[in-house]
């Protein structure tokens, strides 16, 4: 019998793209029809025959065990910023055999953590659930995102270095087919590779440079004032982890973080990926 496969987050920037991949008529037939929906406001959501939508609750445990009976497969799509740990608890005890966690980005080093802090509890609690497997998929950055970056001027050291980008309907492409497969066949870190690109290919680089030296420690002042400032403001927020990221794609010493041409489980899927391009 096909799976029963429900989505979590489908407000989110993967949702669409990925309810849209797993209801495709090349998988008739891999899924139970229709895929299941979780959303906190379902009346909102517009109809489609193979969606039944859910309401879903985090803080009503009783509630979310029951729109999960009988699933097989749980693709988590929730914000970073919101813990999937209820959600985990009430997949492993409805039985639930693989829960895709909500992890799509690229790998971020230890002494940077601080930035995906709740995800990285969610996985390690996620680990713990013998019964079910848990799997982290790491896309690189989203190709969607980097259209945004052509009006700034960069000066880094190190952005000619070249990092993973996946666009996001082929990350929901890649999902949809490996919901399917045996959990036991799967790693409990896949990196998925659409293309190539680098900081420099994306902005206008200009002068005089920022060295290595001059990225890291804005890098590491920046993760030391979200750990110990609890009254930063969004901006402030966003400026400290955007130094972060910055520094964790022009590492020089590292770059199988973010780089995965030469080491992805591309062939889990068959799938013709996108190139980076312009629009």
């Amino acid at each position: 019998m096909p799976p029963i496969v429900a989505v979590v987050g489908v407000t989110g920037r993967l949702g669409a793209e990925v309810l849209d991949a797993l209801c495709i008529e090349a998988y008739n037939g891999s899924y139970m029809r229709p895929i299941r929906a979780f959303t906190r406001d379902p009346q909102r959501m517009y109809p489609r025959p193979e969606v039944e939508f859910y309401n879903s609750d985090f803080a009503d445990i009783e509630l979310l065990c029951a729109s999960l009976i009988g699933v097989d497969v749980v693709i988590d799509l929730t914000a970073n910023c919101i813990s999937s740990i209820p959600l985990i608890d009430a997949a492993a005890d409805m039985g639930v055999s693989l829960f895709f966690l909500s992890d799509y980005s690229i790998i971020v080093p230890a002494e940077y953590s601080v930035i995906n802090a709740t995800r990285h509890r969610d996985i390690q609690h996620a680990r713990s659930k013998q019964l079910m497997k848990s799997v982290a998929i790491k896309s690189g950055v989203f190709a969607d995102n980097l259209l945004k970056l052509e009006q700034f001027n960069l000066n880094i050291e190190g952005s000619h270095l070249q990092f993973t980008t996946t666009w996001i309907a082929d990350i929901a492409k890649f999902v949809a087919q490996v919901a399917s497969t045996s959990p036991q066949s799967l790693p409990e870190v896949i990196k998925i590779h659409g293309d190539s690109v680098s900081l420099n290919q994306i902005s206008r680089p200009s002068r005089p440079i920022v060295t290595w030296t001059e990225t890291k420690y804005r890098a590491d002042e920046s993760a030391r004032r979200l750990k110990q400032c609890t009254n930063l403001s969004r901006a402030e927020k966003l400026q400290a982890i955007t130094k972060i990221f910055t520094a964790i794609l022009v590492n020089p010493y590292n770059r199988s973080l973010v780089d995965y041409s030469k080491s992805n489980s591309n062939s889990l899927a068959d799938i013709t990926w996108s190139k980076w391009h312009k629009i």
